[in-house]
């Protein structure tokens, strides 16, 4: 049986990109473990806080306890950070049915105006807490945006630095 020449430059090319998609895939795979090595590990207790929000309240992990929490650290200048809030939108569906909680927490902001014209940019209708240097010394907060699933039990149960997509979120507060 002989192949056309076609098929055969095809075959190759489809061969091509799935060597090049397994390696964007593999380098990928390899900054997001190195991007994440200094984190609070999975399965330990997620450290204890209490932090004013900007609606007045004061949130503590144990105001969680019972519910998946998804805590995402950005800073309002991290363009990543402007990026990526919005993926955050796809899992208002699991918020309304009361199967996740989602706090935000501003780290690195100069003024709470700053925080403010963040907010009002992506409009946003979650919790916004305001983190200090010890939050972000206890969860290890080196770089923007730092996302934590917390699951009922208050254990770590997912982490991740840098840029998350919808998809990567729904599988992480699963």
């Amino acid at each position: 049986m002989k192949l056309k020449k076609g098929w055969v430059t095809w075959a190759g090319r489809m061969a091509g990109w799935l060597r090049t998609l397994l390696l964007a895939g593999l380098i990928f795979w390899g900054v997001t473990t190195w991007q994440a090595r200094e984190l609070v590990p999975e399965k330990e207790l997620a450290p204890q806080f209490r932090l004013f929000a900007r609606d007045g309240q004061t949130y503590s992990l144990s105001d969680a306890k019972g519910k998946t929490l998804l805590l995402y650290f950005f800073a309002p200048w991290c363009t990543v950070c402007h990026f990526s809030i919005g993926n955050l939108e796809g899992l208002q569906s699991k918020q309304q049915d009361g199967e996740l909680l989602i706090w935000l927490v501003a780290l690195s902001y100069q003024s709470l105006e700053e925080v403010d014209v963040f907010l009002q940019r992506h409009q946003l209708n979650y919790p916004v807490l305001f983190g200090d240097q010890e939050m972000a010394a206890n969860y290890h907060i080196g770089a923007f945006p730092t996302y934590y699933v917390v699951d009922p039990t208050g254990k770590v149960a997912a982490r991740s630095v840098g840029y998350s997509t919808e998809l990567g979120l729904r599988w992480q507060t699963r």
